[in-house]
């Protein structure tokens, strides 16, 4: 791995780890408001969502630098491919979710 490549990584990892803890916080303060609060719940809910989204794409952007360095690696190929589609459909599934719920 260059060491380009290994600056994007740690970049990358970074990211993701702070992706995270965004997406605890907005979670957490939405689990604490108080029910009358439903607006500010549901911006939660989507900042949160927003969250672990960027945290799937970096996961997604991480396992492609991997497989550039080592491509003959056949179940990083298949697990990535598998984890990162799984991502993007539970992501969806969510906004969908969210899109489609009743303010009660």
């Amino acid at each position: 791995m260059t060491d380009a490549a290994l600056a994007t990584a740690e970049a990358t990892y970074l990211g993701m780890r702070w992706c995270a803890v965004a997406q605890a916080a907005a979670a957490a303060v939405a689990l604490l408001l108080p029910a009358r609060r439903r607006r500010s719940r549901r911006a939660l809910a989507y900042a949160a969502l927003a969250g672990a989204a960027a945290g799937h794409y970096m996961y997604a952007s991480l396992t492609g630098l991997l497989l550039d360095t080592d491509p003959g690696y056949l179940f990083l190929r298949i697990s990535g491919a598998t984890a990162t589609l799984v991502f993007a459909a539970g992501d969806l599934v969510c906004l969908l979710a969210l899109l489609l719920g009743e303010d009660d």
